[in-house]
């Protein structure tokens, strides 16, 4: 799970620290940021998912990530999650789109981009990685 992203916290009450630390300081300035994505039938933290901000060709964007572990991949909710997270962006901070950069062996990643209408603009090289460059009109 941590190919492409830092893991979750093993500890609830840790992982639980680190978001309140975390909206205390992102949602106070921008007024998003990540949240954690939970089952609804127990409210067992499974991921996180959200909005960061990334400098696009000296333009700030608003990224998507997220993050869901493993025993619960493949069972739709990254995608639930980050619809979400587009409606979103879309309803409550009026943005007219989002971004995605995307390592690009991360298939499952590339796959959920794509069917939550993210369209590739270009792969980029960095100095260790290749990444695909999305963007998502909202």
């Amino acid at each position: 799970m941590t190919d492409y992203i830092e893991s979750l916290y093993e500890n609830r009450d840790e992982e639980e620290e680190y978001t309140k630390a975390y909206i205390d300081h992102m949602y106070h300035f921008y007024g998003y940021g990540i949240w954690v994505v939970c089952l609804k039938k127990n409210d067992k933290i499974i991921g996180r998912a959200g909005i960061s901000n990334r400098e696009v060709d000296g333009e700030n964007k608003l990224e998507i990530g997220y993050i869901i572990g493993k025993p619960y991949w493949h069972q739709g909710y990254a995608f639930e999650a980050c619809k979400a997270v587009c409606e979103f962006a879309r309803e409550e901070l009026m943005a007219s789109d989002m971004v995605a950069f995307i390592d690009r062996e991360n298939i499952a990643s590339i796959n959920l981009a794509k069917k939550l209408g993210f369209r590739l603009i270009e792969t980029i090289e960095s100095s260790e990685k290749m990444f695909e460059y999305y963007r998502k009109i909202l």
